[in-house]
């Protein structure tokens, strides 16, 4: 696939996505469908059209939890 990947819902090496819905903690390799359906009841193209694609963040770059 080249050196990066073109896929916005998967993860470039050294990387992580964080979901680009507002106040969703979920940072992850892929951000699934699964994830998409069970936790905000909706799909991807939904989610990217109302919200955009998932945000890349670095690895080194971890989210807190409450």
């Amino acid at each position: 696939m080249g050196k990066y990947n073109l896929h916005p819902w998967y993860a470039s090496p050294n990387q992580y996505l964080k979901c680009p819905v507002p106040d969703c903690v979920h940072v992850g390799v892929i951000i699934t469908k699964a994830h998409l359906r069970v936790a905000h009841s909706t799909t991807r193209e939904e989610v990217a059209e109302v919200y955009g694609v998932p945000i890349p963040v670095g690895k080194a770059r971890w989210v807190e939890y409450d």
